[in-house]
């Protein structure tokens, strides 16, 4: 393992620019130094008879943060 390792945070409103961001930065460094963990793929599930276009994805109660960090 590398001794000198970073963690880079991205944070903004929704259709910001973080994934592109991101993604550019992944390019930039490539795949031996760079990798990447979306918040974004730790959705919680919806709520049985919630409708998706109800959801508020945005909402930090939306994310299963404790899926993340395990």
């Amino acid at each position: 393992m590398a001794d000198d390792v970073r963690v880079i945070g991205i944070a903004g409103g929704s259709a910001s620019g973080k994934t592109t961001v991101a993604f550019a930065l992944e390019a930039f460094l490539g795949p031996d130094r760079c990798v990447l963990v979306s918040h974004a793929r730790y959705y919680r599930n919806l709520p049985v008879g919630t409708s998706p276009d109800r959801w508020n994805y945005d909402h930090p109660e939306a994310l299963d943060t404790a899926a993340l960090v395990a």
